[in-house]
């Protein structure tokens, strides 16, 4: 199998293994909206929002 090595996350999606345990991210696909040497942003899309914004 070939190491990809990938440099830039945008436009990605993270899939969180079935054992991860952190309570922030079980069981979530994140779309990664930005990706820089300065940080990264993402939003979890396959979960309801349960607080407004306004």
């Amino acid at each position: 199998m070939k190491n990809i090595e990938i440099k830039n996350l945008t436009c990605m999606f993270l899939v969180a293994v079935p054992s991860l345990k952190d309570p922030n991210f079980e069981r979530s696909v994140v779309l990664i909206c930005d990706h820089s040497k300065d940080g990264a942003f993402g939003l979890i899309i396959n979960r309801i929002l349960v607080s407004s914004f306004v």
